[in-house]
């Protein structure tokens, strides 16, 4: 017989882990909140991530210095696809 623990390892082995994708950022914009240039720099660093925030938080400035950022970096191109 299963216990709960048993289930608790069993769907712990589950879990897959992703490694982070993205690279070091360079200085921010001085137009983001110190708050905005955290949640960017994590994104970036992450490499695939999305902001789930609420009206008003400055998404559109976020997603263009992040887009800023890869530029810079790649050299090349950016989509941004909003669902």
């Amino acid at each position: 017989m299963e216990t709960t623990q048993d289930y608790d390892q069993f769907l712990r082995s589950k879990v897959k882990r992703e490694s982070a994708k993205g690279f070091t950022p360079v200085r921010m914009s001085d137009a983001l909140f110190d708050w905005q240039k955290f949640v960017v720099d994590i994104a970036v660093r992450q490499g695939r991530m999305a902001l789930f925030e609420g009206c008003g938080c400055g998404k559109t400035i976020q997603e263009l210095e992040w887009s800023r950022q890869v530029v810079l970096h790649t050299s090349g191109r950016v989509l941004i696809l909003r669902l």
